[in-house]
């Protein structure tokens, strides 16, 4: 489980990296695609989650104040805790990229700074693949009612069952309330 709290906490730091330099004038183009690529990397290319440049961020000035806000908003994800399960069930097309039998979840905050307490925003999905250890799946946390939703609604690429937990790996608490009795329940 520490492998895959590392392998988490690496992905939460690169991505606060590409958050920063999407809007950052002094990063090229160039670079930022291989700082991009890099991050994609932590996903399976099935379900890679991508970092792009939308080309708007400099193009005029008040697109450059705000991608100057933006970038200032942006923290590292707090890890909560990694779970790992079994007998988890996923859609036709996720089952065959997955070739372990263990499914491990990280669960993390916000990537930028916000007035609430500390809270769930993703959980991530992880699992040894056809190409390694990779993301194939993450979910989003809705506040109201506090509960984990789909990030798509693409039945063959979901994990439709998380399973069977086996462990639980705790990092660090949430505050928020509803966040908080999750994490000590398990």
């Amino acid at each position: 489980m520490n492998d895959i709290a590392k392998y988490i906490e690496e992905f939460v730091k690169k991505e606060y990296e590409i958050n920063l330099a999407r809007y950052n004038q002094k990063i090229d183009d160039s670079t930022y695609e291989e700082m991009a690529k890099v991050l994609e990397n932590f996903f399976h290319s099935a379900t890679v989650k991508k970092y792009r440049r939308t080309g708007r961020e400099f193009s005029s000035e008040m697109h450059i104040l705000s991608s100057q806000r933006n970038s200032e908003r942006h923290v590292v994800r707090t890890v909560f805790q990694v779970k790992s399960y079994k007998d988890f069930l996923l859609g036709s097309s996720l089952s065959e990229n997955v070739i372990g039998d263990l499914m491990y979840t990280a669960d993390t905050s916000y990537d930028q700074q916000s007035k609430r307490p500390l809270y769930y925003a993703n959980k991530y999905y992880l699992a040894e693949t056809n190409e390694g250890l990779k993301i194939v799946y993450y979910k989003v946390y809705e506040i109201d009612p506090p509960i984990w939703v789909d990030s798509h609604d693409f039945e063959p690429e979901k994990v439709l069952r998380d399973g069977t937990l086996i462990d639980v790996f705790k990092i660090s608490p949430p505050e928020y309330e509803p966040s908080l009795k999750d994490y000590l329940e398990n």
